[in-house]
């Protein structure tokens, strides 16, 4: 109140041609205190660990869980695909494993109802780009619509936003991560590779899974790749027998570190 008493006494006096810089100047005065007075308080909500407005998204990489209690997650990327698709549907069923399927957009708004039925039969739908394209060679904007535009395929299609995303390739940078990040993602990778996708054989995609399986492992397979199904069942019936409980990303990453 004293402020704009003050301010009252001022422009009382203003007169004359300098009468618009004396106002300028008198209002500076009298609100200089008022800024002041309210920087200094949100100093100290800073201080005192208030609530303010989030900063930079932290990004988050995940390439294994928790190595205790002994569970694996089997990832299945590039699909769908008709037939393939169902087929390893049924050898999932038949073992009663639950896995999460990194899905490519532009397929997954081709067969909507495979992608449906992953759902039903209690499988994770994430994100792998809407063409599979190599993220690093396209221009930042661009391959944020990529990881974008495949999450609202999958909304569309389900109901609910994914959770997971995996970059095409396992080809990103820190910008990469970032993007997914910004947009809810949390990045995720494998600790097992058998390179099913080269076609090697049965044998050897089976050597390959079980060489240095450990407790926490996300194994990385294909989709679409017979042999990878011709030995999926002996893969699940060897990590079983070891002890092994097969889940999801959800379960692994609620679990995980």
């Amino acid at each position: 109140m004293q402020h704009l008493a003050g301010m009252r006494a001022l422009l009382g006096r203003l007169r004359g041609a300098g009468g618009l810089l004396l106002l300028a100047c008198a209002v500076a005065l009298v609100l200089a205190p008022l800024v002041l007075h309210q920087r200094g308080a949100a100093a100290g909500r800073r201080l005192l660990g208030a609530p303010a407005i989030p900063a930079v998204v932290q990004p988050r990489i995940v390439r294994r869980g928790n190595t205790q209690p002994k569970q694996v997650a089997l990832t299945f990327d590039d699909g769908p695909h008709p037939f393939a698709t169902q087929k390893l549907l049924s050898v999932l069923r038949a073992h009663d494993v639950k896995a999460t399927f990194f899905v490519v957009g532009k397929r997954a708004k081709l067969y909507p109802e495979l992608i449906r039925m992953e759902i039903d039969d209690g499988h994770v739908v994430a994100n792998h780009s809407m063409s599979h394209p190599n993220l690093l060679k396209m221009p930042p904007q661009e391959a944020a619509e990529e990881i974008a535009a495949c999450g609202r395929i999958i909304r569309e299609i389900t109901g609910t936003s994914p959770r997971f995303f995996r970059p095409p390739g396992g080809q990103f940078d820190d910008g990469i991560v970032r993007a997914a990040s910004e947009q809810g993602y949390i990045t995720v990778l494998w600790t097992e590779n058998p390179r099913d996708y080269d076609r090697p054989g049965a044998a050897i995609i089976e050597d390959r899974v079980m060489e240095h399986i450990d407790s926490g492992a996300v194994i990385l397979l294909h989709d679409g790749v017979y042999q990878t199904m011709e030995v999926l069942p002996r893969i699940i019936t060897r990590l079983k027998r070891d002890g092994y409980r097969f889940v999801t990303l959800d379960e692994l990453i609620q679990t995980g570190p």
